[in-house]
């Protein structure tokens, strides 16, 4: 018995000694936290953004928090933050213990600190006093100043400083100013729904953004109310007309020619900080790559259009994959990418898989894919064409014709490494893509034509700094390869002539060494978007017109009127500030001049020295025709005289054509037949009576735009001498015998 007392007692004693060795630790490592009441209301400092010259954009600075008394709140907006963050608010003394045994449990076995099980007292204290490093040391810091918190205060009070601090995306801080900001109304006047998508997108502004993020902001809504009902604060009744509720958000309504640009850097600064080991109580610089002559510039053109119609355009710096200049009517919204997807999707996977080359000819005639019937523009079908020539006229079923030929996964394969996941048929070929894409989604899919064949997404922040000048963020491109290079210039070398003779063809005044490709998406009644992709090794610029509301404009704005009008303006701007030059071949790739005769009336790719030029990748140029080509011969010659009439054949082998001629009586031979690309030649001609006739046979070739002879064949001469009648004979008298 006194053995068992002694274990008893010993173990009693050893936990009192780790408990008091734990206590002196942590008040060792905390006793730098240090209280202050005064950072639990101030949050005068704010975020501050810079063009790429280092200056000030404009009122680019994150609101500051206007604070309003918790009396002047419904009680729905309490409860809802109570109701997701912290159920327990009202009955714990600032530390949910059970949520902390709960969470650290989970941070074990995970071997991370990815569960936070803070209450709304803790993250008041964490997000005005600490840093947001998940570690130990933080903790218990944490736990310290909560402590003191919930000893100063009472809850109400700290639930209302913490509802004037906490950041809800978009540059708005504090429940006031959120309100405003989503709903344009004072938060005294939220009702239960709006309160709860409040409540829901302070979990991570970036991906629960309303803005940006519709669908997540309205499922996690969904979810607050839920806990709502749960938790008695809203009748059961209630939750279908509340759940049922669109998110009705207000308009985001920064006006000026930055904008747009600065609303984009701001959720582009949401989606960074909320990844870093920070909180958004710092205040930061954040650091843009937009050019403000540039991005003026292209305002002032797509801004000015007397157009009945939505804009957007956005401009990359092809060296940084920084985006310095956007302007836009509308916010960005996903869109039916149209014939602009045909490059990257469509025609650089089959040439790059070496199914096809630019110079193959394709049978661009109305076809039925089991079901799917594309239709060229206007109706208008060309018989055998090149695929380059397809692509620079965007002709849709030579583009659906080669999708088939590869197969889907080869195309959703290619997606993929541009960060595309596609799920869909043939019709993605014209771009049928269900989710759609934006403005600048698309743009980034052509930096594999201007990076060598790497996707790289663009940026408009390309540094973050804290106040006291620590980078916590700096751009670093990262590149995935998608093609060949010789892939890319082949693409490049199409879109260049898309550009000078092509559906883009308007660019061509500019006098600029281009790429593009446009896209219309419309019916026979009007158009809904209408698309130009324009770049060059310096930039990327893309143009779109379009209705926000997706109804129609007049179907004289397309791809390729107004939209490429205004790039080719842009363009001119831009030479100013930066030579634009070509692209260059890069090796592996040759320039091959093919047979005339053997494309054109057999479409086969041969080498030769009358046809047109196409590039191709090794391993897929043309070879030496395969049947060696027939030597230069009349051959077969048969001549024939039969009453009057003068018959001629003979067959041609090497030549392009022969020209017949005839003398009569040794007068002056004249020209009376020719045979264009004929193998076996017939000719019939009547003759006279009694005349001598010598014909001749002069074979030809065509160079360039004259013909070649070669030597002349005389034939024997004929003579058609009409037969005499035979006399019958002469019948006598038998008397006059």
């Amino acid at each position: 018995m006194k053995k068992i007392f002694k274990i008893i007692a010993c173990a009693i004693l050893c936990n009192v000694i780790l408990f008091c060795t734990l206590f002196i630790y942590a008040a060792y490592i905390t006793a730098d936290a240090t209280f202050d009441a005064s950072k639990l209301t101030q949050n005068s400092e704010t975020t501050v953004f810079f063009d790429c010259n280092g200056s000030k954009i404009g009122q680019t600075e994150t609101q500051t928090p206007v604070y309003v008394p918790i009396q002047e709140l419904p009680s729905h907006v309490k409860n809802a933050f109570v109701a997701i963050e912290d159920k327990r608010f009202y009955s714990h003394r600032g530390i949910d213990f059970k949520r902390i045994l709960s969470a650290a449990k989970n941070d074990i076995i995970s071997g991370n600190f990815d569960e936070g099980a803070s209450t709304i007292s803790q993250q008041l204290i964490k997000n005005t006093h600490l840093s947001p490093e998940k570690t130990i040391t933080r903790k218990l810091k944490e736990i310290k100043l909560t402590l003191i918190l919930e000893k100063n205060y009472t809850k109400d009070e700290i639930l209302e400083m913490y509802l004037n601090t906490i950041y809800f995306g978009e540059g708005a801080y504090g429940i006031q100013n959120a309100s405003v900001k989503f709903f344009g109304k004072d938060a005294s006047a939220l009702e239960p729904h709006e309160s709860a998508l409040l409540a829901a997108v302070i979990k991570a502004p970036a991906y629960y953004s309303p803005y940006s993020h519709p669908e997540n902001a309205l499922k996690r809504r969904n979810v607050v109310l839920k806990c709502m009902i749960e938790q008695g604060y809203v009748p059961p009744s209630n939750r279908e007309a509340y759940t049922n509720k669109p998110l009705e958000l207000s308009p985001q309504c920064e006006t000026g020619e930055t904008s747009q640009y600065v609303m984009q850097a701001k959720k582009e600064a949401d989606q960074i900080i909320s990844s870093l080991p920070l909180g958004f109580y710092e205040k930061f610089n954040v650091y843009t790559y937009l050019n403000p002559e540039i991005n003026r510039a292209v305002y002032e053109e797509m801004s000015t259009q007397d157009l009945p119609c939505d804009y957007s355009s956005v401009l990359t710096d092809n060296s940084t994959h920084g985006v310095c200049a956007f302007v836009s009517s509308v916010e960005p919204a996903k869109r039916c990418p149209a014939s602009t997807v045909k490059p990257w999707l469509v025609y650089a996977p089959a040439i790059d898989t070496k199914e096809i080359t630019i110079a193959t000819k394709i049978l661009d005639e109305k076809t039925d894919f089991n079901g799917f019937k594309p239709n060229n523009h206007n109706g208008v079908y060309n018989g055998y064409i090149s695929a380059k020539e397809a692509l620079y006229k965007s002709l849709n079923v030579p583009a659906v014709k080669i999708a088939n030929g590869i197969g889907i996964p080869v195309l959703t394969s290619y997606a993929e490494k541009m960060n595309l996941h596609l799920n869909g048929g043939l019709g993605m070929a014209l771009g049928g893509i269900d989710e759609g894409m934006t403005l600048k989604e698309i743009c980034d899919r052509y930096s594999v034509f201007t990076s060598g064949g790497n996707f790289e997404e663009s940026k408009f922040i390309y540094k973050i700094t804290t106040k006291d000048g620590k980078t916590v963020y700096q751009h670093s491109p990262e590149k995935t390869k998608v093609f060949d290079e010789g892939t890319v210039y082949v693409i490049n070398d199409a879109l260049s002539a898309c550009a000078q003779m092509g559906t883009a063809k308007k660019l061509k005044s500019c006098n600029l060494p281009l790429c593009a490709k446009t896209g219309t998406n419309g019916r026979e009644k009007g158009n809904m978007d209408a698309y130009c992709i324009s770049y060059s090794p310096e930039f990327t610029l893309g143009t779109w017109l379009g209705r926000y509301d997706n109804s129609l404009m007049p179907n004289s704005i397309s791809g390729g009127t107004y939209p490429t009008i205004m790039a080719g303006e842009i363009w001119q701007v831009l030479s100013n500030h930066k030579k634009i030059t070509a692209f260059q071949p890069p090796e592996g790739i040759a320039e091959i001049r093919l047979d005339k005769k053997d494309y054109e009336d057999n479409y086969r790719l041969t080498k030769g020295t009358d046809g047109p030029t196409f590039w191709f990748l090794n391993g897929t140029e043309p070879k030496e025709a395969e049947i060696k080509k027939k030597e230069n011969a009349i051959l077969n010659i048969h001549q024939d005289c039969t009453d009057g009439t003068y018959a001629l054949s003979f067959d041609v082998e090497g030549y392009d054509g022969v020209e017949i001629y005839v003398a009569e009586n040794k007068k002056r031979e004249e020209l009376i037949r020719e045979f264009l690309n004929c193998d076996e030649c017939t000719l019939s001609y009547a003759l006279k009576a009694n005349t001598d006739y010598r014909f001749s046979i002069l074979p030809f070739k065509f160079n360039v735009d004259e013909r070649e002879y070669f030597d002349r064949i005389d034939l024997s001469s004929v003579k058609y001498i009409p037969k005499q009648p035979v006399k019958p004979p002469a019948k006598f008298k038998w008397w006059e015998e």
